[in-house]
């Protein structure tokens, strides 16, 4: 966005299909410097935050040959050959009249590592492109609308349904099971877990909540919470309901990459995007 290995682990961007890795100990989290809090209104899409876009790509085509290049004789046995290469030319220590014989191998050898990771790019492009066009529910305009998960922003009301995932960090708001207030996520692709989870509206809203138009109802609070960090099960927050401050913790938030389970659908609100 990467697998888990225990609860205190940190989120990073990777190659490994939208996924992210590498955990961090409770000392490691105490060094950690506090997020800056933000404000986020239901309903109100907010294009000063980060779009929800994402590259996993190494390169462009713009700077793929430079790139490479460099990367190509960073390694240690191509810059041994190549050195060998510029030392045949030299005709006073040459033992090939001057000519590199060592440059053609040694080209062959380049050009297909380039062509490897040329096409190995072109693969995680691929993939970006189809995550990036899925389409979700989007409270726009009176009504929900289908646009592509890259479309989404901080503010949006969406509304994912039952084996769906979840195209951005959301703070739930509603679900099918208004009785209970809950829903249930599988974050096998963020942890490796296959048993369920269950998450819930925040407990204060959970009498007012009793229905999707109820969810909607929410358009116009202001969620209060830290900016994007680095852990699984860390949020800090609040929201602002007519006038009434009420406590989030991360029993209320969904993370992208998790997919809706047992739950039919459920209406939440992106607080964190891309």
């Amino acid at each position: 966005m990467q697998n888990y290995n225990n609860k205190e682990n940190k989120r990073s961007d990777g190659d490994d299909e939208h996924h992210w890795c590498s955990c961090f100990s409770k000392d490691d989290q105490s060094e950690m410097p506090e997020e800056e809090f933000r404000d986020v209104v239901i309903g109100e899409p907010d294009s000063k935050y980060p779009n929800n876009e994402i590259s996993t790509t190494k390169y462009t085509k713009w700077n793929f040959i430079f790139k490479n290049t460099f990367e190509q004789f960073s390694k240690v046995a191509n810059l041994y050959f190549l050195f060998l290469a510029v030392l045949q030319t030299i005709p006073q220590i040459s033992d090939t009249g001057g000519l590199p014989t060592y440059l053609p191998p040694l080209l062959i050898i380049v050009v297909l590592s380039m062509i490897k990771d040329a096409y190995e790019d072109y693969k995680r492009y691929k993939s970006d492109e189809e995550e990036n066009n899925k389409e979700t529910l989007v409270f726009r305009d009176g009504r929900f609308n289908n646009i592509p998960w890259k479309d989404v922003q901080v503010g949006d009301i969406l509304k994912v349904k039952k084996n769906e995932s979840f195209p951005a960090d959301l703070l739930v708001l509603g679900s099918s099971d208004y009785r209970k207030g809950q829903c249930f996520i599988e974050t096998k692709n963020l942890d490796g877990e296959t048993n369920l989870k269950a998450k819930f509206v925040p407990e204060d809203l959970k009498e007012t909540v009793r229905s999707e138009a109820d969810a909607i109802k929410l358009a116009g609070s202001i969620i209060n919470c830290e900016g994007p960090n680095q852990y699984l099960h860390r949020f800090k927050g609040s929201i602002i309901v007519d006038k009434e401050k009420l406590p989030l913790s991360s029993l209320n938030l969904l993370l992208r990459g998790c997919i809706l389970r047992n739950t039919d659908y459920i209406i939440g609100c992106v607080v964190y995007s891309g």
